[in-house]
């Protein structure tokens, strides 16, 4: 099977999504933890959760949030680029009922 530059550019473009996406995902997570209580006054509700998220990136960054957070995103990324390239085969090569 040949690969074009579509095909490239494509892969590419999954990897990038799929590096992106949980990164925003844990920002907006972050972001309306921290919001909560100044909005709606739960206090001790909006930062146990902040706590709790910054204690899960922690632990897979070996202690740094920031480092836990490109970990999952690295992981993401590889993970959606591996469902990118078998679908095609998936796709090409399955028994036809």
């Amino acid at each position: 099977m040949r690969l074009s530059n579509h095909h490239i550019q494509s892969c590419f473009l999954t990897a990038l999504l799929s590096f992106v996406m949980p990164l925003m995902l844990i920002g907006i997570v972050l972001a309306s933890s921290f919001m909560v209580p100044c909005l709606l006054g739960l206090v001790q509700m909006g930062h146990q959760a902040f706590d709790f998220v910054i204690t899960i990136l922690s632990t897979f960054g070996d202690g740094h949030p920031l480092n836990g957070s490109l970990v999952i995103a690295t992981a993401f990324s590889f993970v959606g680029t591996l469902f990118y390239i078998c679908t095609p085969y998936h796709q090409n090569y399955s028994p036809s009922t």
